[in-house]
């Protein structure tokens, strides 16, 4: 059924209909094939801003750092964990280091890595600051702290410290 509008409604109901394909483009991915081809990122993706991987330069240690916590995976250690690797940990335990917005550094049981995610060097002598957390790459190993509370860890080949 065909529902006749003024002149001065159907320019208005047009100037919508543009405003909103423009609106719909505009919120699209540059490249995308069009705005309903557009899907939102999952929650748990952040943006640009506001996370970073990168590894050392020797590429034996890859980090994580969003606004939440830092976390670095070691490839190859030769220190043995200061705690026994819990009974409910059924991943890896001491080659993963983490500190959050509370409480000091800690080593995380894992059963994923960093390792193929982490692509830009950290180089030596260089830090990374996401909010409240520092990584500095360091010949020695990488230092992550929470700016904050002054808690974090320090990763190396030989020997790792929780502070």
């Amino acid at each position: 059924m065909h529902i006749p509008f003024s002149r001065p409604v159907r320019s208005a109901l047009a100037a919508i209909t543009v405003a909103g394909a423009l609106l719909a483009a505009a919120a699209a991915p540059v490249g995308a094939a069009s705005p309903a081809a557009y899907v939102a990122p999952a929650a748990h993706v952040s943006p640009a801003a506001s996370y970073a991987l990168f590894k050392s330069p020797s590429k034996n240690i890859y980090c994580y750092m969003d606004t939440s916590s830092v976390r670095c995976d070691i490839l190859a250690h030769t220190y043995k964990p200061a705690s026994k690797k819990p009974s409910w940990c059924e991943g890896d335990w001491g080659s993963s280091m983490t500190v959050g917005k509370s409480g000091k550094g800690r080593i995380l049981c894992i059963s994923d890595s960093l390792y193929a995610t982490a692509e830009p060097v950290l180089q030596y002598g260089h830090s990374k600051t996401i909010g409240r957390f520092t990584c500095l790459s360091r010949t020695d190993g990488m230092r992550c702290k929470n700016n904050w509370t002054g808690h974090g860890f320090q990763l190396a080949k030989t020997k790792y410290s929780l502070f």
